[in-house]
């Protein structure tokens, strides 16, 4: 009982994690920061997809927009479809705990469309850093991005009791179902879930 009440394991990419001990959860010298999807290109590459978009701290100074298909091949690669941000490298270890927040503006051809969003580590030799989902047993557990969520875009109805600014709760209820208007855009916010270390 010496130990503070909350312990959070932090995965470092596979196979490492360490573990971080808090008073609080949320924690309280949480800073939380705003990152901006910027349909501009971006320089970066990892020679693989030389299409990407730009993600900084700073707002965009324009709006822009990026177009791409619904139709996914299933043994194509995870990046030849949708769309791609990055930011500048990382200038300093980042701790990364807790749930991350999506907020999106979205348009389709049809009624309904489920996004899938990914966040990827990348090292200084332009390798993706493998997780774990089990860390320490590697029979048990699966590869994945350090953060990851997806929602159908019709189940955006925020329940407005449970929701905070840095963590949404959908309500998911038939009676708050809402189809998307072909061609009209949408404003919709989510969130994914796990606990990393960049």
């Amino acid at each position: 009982m010496d130990r503070p009440p909350v312990e959070i394991q932090i995965l470092t990419g596979y196979p490492g994690y360490y573990w971080l001990y808090e008073n609080e959860w949320p924690i309280a010298r949480t800073l939380y920061t705003k990152f901006y999807l910027d349909a501009s290109p971006a320089s970066w590459n990892d020679g693989q997809q030389t299409d990407f978009l730009k993600m900084s701290t700073s707002a965009p100074t324009s709006g822009k927009s990026k177009s791409y298909s619904g139709d996914v091949k299933p043994d194509a690669p995870c990046y030849a479809s949708g769309v791609s941000f990055v930011t500048d490298p990382m200038p300093e270890d980042t701790v990364l705990a807790g749930y991350s927040k999506l907020v999106t503006y979205v348009s389709s051809t049809t009624k309904d469309m489920q996004i899938h969003a990914s966040v990827r580590a990348v090292d200084e030799n332009n390798q993706e850093v493998l997780y774990l989902t089990t860390p320490g047993n590697a029979t048990l557990g699966h590869y994945t991005p350090f953060q990851r969520g997806s929602l159908k875009v019709s189940h955006r109805k925020l329940d407005p009791v449970k929701s905070t600014d840095y963590r949404p709760y959908h309500t998911h209820k038939e009676k708050d179902y809402q189809p998307l208007t072909p061609g009209r855009p949408w404003k919709f916010r989510w969130r994914s879930g796990r606990v990393q270390h960049l």
